[in-house]
């Protein structure tokens, strides 16, 4: 019984075993399975494949580019390669997905491309990349970096071989580590016989040493010196060059190379097929270029010093793809054989002596996309048939002569980009055709003799993110431009809108606030009636102007709620007061213009929150009261403070003269009173020479301002910046001119005329040695005028006349050549333009024993007047005081009379018998 149980256990355990082994076995094998299949997905580290995920978060690049970007095995990803053995990453190439010839045969096109919306968005390079520390290869080329620094982390990558970072708008300093040292001479020993490509961009450390070095690599197929600045000449170049049999591409770029160019070009690879030579001093004919090149497909000789005329045998040029030669010195007409050049894609000859007519049968360059002619003496009209260049993207032609109308065909362009026609000759009305282009970005056709109205169906660009039609004879409204664009189903890119100077008019319609990347709105020199009420949702708007239109009314307080950093309503009919803004919401205005209307009330308060505004013009206008004492700490940032022709009245408040910045100070033409502060002298912009800074900094404003000078109104644009000017004049002023004002060593204009100022003119006057306009007419000063003044060279205008000056007006050439009207009314001048000056009016410093007698005199004199005078007070004193002396004086007094009477009397009677 036992035994049979035992047995039957037996068995059992037996079975159970087994179960169990097989069990394990399959376990085993699912194990085997499943680190065989994870093995299979991933082929890469965890940490790397982190890293390179955080990459692509920062990296834009559209389409499918990283749609391979998924699953374990990173090594399977598009543009990642992993080492067969480490499985570590070591090559990583993101290069934007445009092919890269597009580019080099059109770099203008790059830079469209870098700044258009929905293009080359921003990249940044994730530090993460520091994490792939076993990188060989890293391409980065043809990305936008938005002029980002190259980081630092770069160069912790210790195993990178080959690192390309072209065309991707990096500024600033080469970090020190990627830099080559200066090369010794004679030079180490390299094997540069395998060796393909090789970049030296920027190196400036080339020299003529390297050239020798550089003939043993006979099988470069690439060799890039852009920007080496090396000066070297033609004749040291062509051997080394000559050794490069293979050479297909050479990159040789502002380099100052001199000498006639044919001296390389006669011992060139004959496989070469990119030659860029811009930026140099090499000359040469076109013709004789074009002839050694003829197999070239790109070819670039901007801006060098190559001469002659474009040869009739351009058609030989079959292969060429790119050809630029802009601000050369090529003349003469375009050859119509250019229009065999079936394969071109870029062709600049901008900036040269280019005449004649743009030849019809350019038409049939239909593969082009970038055409650039402008700056020439080109004549005549836009050939219908460039209807034909429908792959044409950029279209430049700014400076010439071109006339007639935009031909209808312009709007076939259905690539077009960029058409870029500013100041030339054109008529008649941009055609409706042109509404079509819905690629279109940049549209700049200002400076013509445009008219008609701006074609309705421009509301359907909305790609559109320039459009500058200024300084035409355009008319109409805006409704339909402006509703169009805002109706964009994704909304405009418009950015600039710039319609100034024509003759557009009505109402700006309120669907302008719908523009939600409008940054400038610029319509100047029109005839729009009133402001809007509101801009809704404008939040990007930073500049807005509408001076020189017919606004009538009182302005809306919509800067309120807005970040704009200029508004400019000057030259209008605006009245009422300006409003006031809540005190959370301070502006972020940097120029106010509103001058030259009709408005009111007391100095606006809302600029009491506007601590960031440089420019402010208030002037004629009729704002009252005072200037307020928070104008120092609150505009502290002021650089032109002008309030000139309005009714403000009080003192000049001191605390102006904590604005360190202002450079120009303009109160003339107001009820102002008082004294000149003295601590106007520590304005210490105004004490500056010369300034290289801009108004905004960093921010571009195209400023304009109107300044009285040399007894005239002028306007300053760009220059303005190196203006320093204070005008008090017109006012109430009294009292002296202060001498602080001679510490503002800067100053270039100075008036302080129609005032009631007295005493002398400063003797210090000459120390502003910059001074070209000093006016100080009508006032009351009085004295010499200072030697010092005819120090000053560079003074153009001046006037001293009716004052109360007297002497000798000092001898100069500079203040001998005014008009003798500048000195009028004042009676005491003489000499030079004004009539001689007399023996006694000759002023001459007395010897010393003069002063001494003059000195005596005077003390005589005026004790004689003090003993009369205390002798004269005591008599009389006493015959007030005492009666007995009053009586007996009058006593004596009457019997003195008494006595000459009698006298007088016996005399006359003596005569009679005598005379009888």
């Amino acid at each position: 019984m036992e035994a049979g149980s035992i047995c039957k256990g037996s068995s059992n355990s037996s079975k159970h075993a087994a179960l169990v082994l097989i069990i394990f076995l399959l376990s085993i094998r699912a194990y085997c399975n499943a680190i065989l299949q994870a093995t299979e997905e991933s082929n890469c580290f965890e940490n790397e494949r982190s890293a390179l995920l955080a990459i692509k978060s920062d990296m834009y690049v559209p389409g499918d580019w990283f749609s391979s970007w998924i699953g374990r095995d990173c090594c399977k990803w598009r543009g990642v390669g992993c080492d067969n053995i480490t499985s570590h990453v070591t090559e990583l190439d993101l290069h934007s997905p445009y092919p890269y010839y597009v580019y080099e045969e059109d770099p203008i096109l790059y830079q469209m491309d870098s700044f258009s919306p929905g293009r080359i968005g921003t990249s940044k390079l994730n530090p993460s990349l520091q994490e792939l520390k076993h990188l060989k290869y890293l391409d980065l080329s043809m990305n936008n970096f938005s002029y980002a620094h190259i980081p630092n982390m770069i160069a912790s990558l210790v195993h990178l071989e080959y690192l390309n970072l072209s065309r991707t708008l990096f500024c600033g300093l080469i970090p020190p580590q990627f830099e080559l040292p200066p090369v010794t001479s004679p030079l180490p020993s390299f094997n540069l016989t395998s060796i393909s490509q090789l970049s030296l961009f920027h190196y400036q450390n080339f020299s003529n040493a390297m050239l020798s070095w550089l003939s043993n690599a006979s099988n470069l197929e690439y060799l890039g010196l852009s920007e080496c600045y090396s000066g070297l000449h033609v004749e040291q170049l062509q051997v080394s060059f000559s050794a490069l049999p293979n050479l297909k591409k050479l990159e040789i770029a502002s380099n100052l190379i001199k000498g006639e160019i044919s001296g390389i070009l006669r011992n060139i690879s004959t496989r070469l097929q990119y030659l860029d030579f811009s930026g140099n001093e090499v000359s040469g004919e076109i013709a004789d270029i074009l002839w050694y090149l003829r197999r070239l497909e790109y070819l670039s000789l901007d801006s060098t010093y190559v001469r002659g005329y474009l040869p009739l045998a351009m058609e030989n040029l079959t292969t060429i793809r790119h050809l630029s030669a802009s601000n050369s010195h090529i003349a003469g007409h375009i050859p119509e054989t250019v229009g065999k050049l079936v394969n071109l894609r870029f062709l600049d000859l901008s900036e040269n002596n280019i005449t004649g007519v743009i030849p019809w049968i350019m038409g049939n360059l239909t593969n082009l996309a970038g055409l650039c002619l402008g700056k020439s003496n080109l004549t005549g009209s836009i050939p219908e048939t460039f209807g034909n260049l429908t792959n044409l993207k950029l279209l430049y032609l700014i400076d010439s002569n071109v006339s007639g109308q935009v031909p209808e065909s312009i709007g076939k362009l259905q690539k077009l980009r960029t058409l870029y026609m500013p100041n030339n000759l054109f008529t008649g009305q941009i055609p409706e055709s042109m509404g079509g282009l819905h690629n279109l970005e940049f549209f700049i056709i200002s400076e013509n003799k445009l008219a008609g109205q701006i074609p309705r169906t421009f509301g359907n660009l909305c790609n559109l993110s320039f459009l500058d039609l200024s300084h035409n004879s355009i008319g109409g409204e805006l409704t339909d431009l402006i509703d169009g664009l805002s109706n964009c189903t994704k909304g405009a890119l418009l950015r600039n809108l710039d319609l100034q100077n024509n003759n557009l008019g009505g109402l700006i319609p309120p669907s302008v606030g719908q523009l939600h990347q409008l940054k400038e709105l610029m319509l100047a020199h029109n005839s729009f009636l009133r402001l809007p009420q509101s801009f809704g949702n404008a939040p990007n708007l930073v500049i807005f102007c509408l001076a020189r239109n017919h606004l009538s009314g009182d302005i809306p307080p919509f800067f309120c709620s807005m970040e704009l950093q200029v508004l400019d309503l000057g030259y209008n009919e605006l009245s009422g007061e300006v409003p006031k803004c809540p005190v959370s919401s301070p502006t972020s205005l940097l120029s106010l213009h509103l001058n030259a209307n009709s408005l009111s009330g007391s100095f606006p308060s809302f600029l009491k929150h506007s601590k960031d505004l440089v420019v402010l013009d208030l002037g004629e206008n009729k704002f009252s009261g005072e200037i307020p004492m928070w104008i120092g700490q609150s505009l502290a940032s002021l650089k032109i403070l002008r309030l000139h022709s309005n009714s403000l009245h009080g003192t000049i408040p001191t605390a102006i003269a904590s604005i360190k910045s202002l450079q120009l100070l303009d109160l003339s033409s107001n009820r102002l009173d008082g004294n000149i502060p003295s601590s106007l002298g520590n304005l210490s912009a105004m004490a500056v020479y010369f300034s290289t800074d801009s108004l905004y900094g960093n921010k571009v404003h195209n400023e304009r301002l109107v300044i009285t000078m040399k007894g005239s109104s002028y306007v300053y644009t760009d220059k303005l910046r190196l203006v320093r000017s204070l005008d008090l004049s017109n006012n109430n002023l009294s009292g002296e001119i202060p001498n602080e004002l001679t510490d503002l060593l800067g100053l270039r204009f100075l008036n302080l005329s129609m005032n009631h100022l007295t005493g002398k003119i400063p003797e210090k006057i000459g120390a502003i040695t910059q001074l070209e306009s000093l006016d100080l007419s009508m006032n009351n000063l009085a004295g010499e005028i200072p030697t010092s003044l005819s120090a000053l060279s560079s003074l153009a205008y001046l006037n001293l006349s009716h004052n109360n000056l007297s002497g000798r007006i000092p001898e100069s050439t500079q203040l001998s050549t005014f008009k003798a009207s500048i000195y009028a009314g004042n009676e005491g001048l003489c000499g030079p333009p004004l009539p001689k000056c007399s023996s006694h009016e000759t002023y001459q410093d007395p010897p010393e024993q003069t002063k001494a007698d003059k000195i005596d005199l005077v003390i005589q004199y005026s004790s004689v007047a003090i003993g009369f005078i205390v002798g004269f007070w005591c008599f009389i004193g006493i015959m007030i005081l005492k009666k007995e002396v009053r009586v007996t004086f009058f006593r004596w007094w009457d019997k003195t009379c008494d006595d000459i009477y009698v006298q007088l009397a016996l005399k006359l009677k003596k005569l009679k018998p005598q005379n009888g």
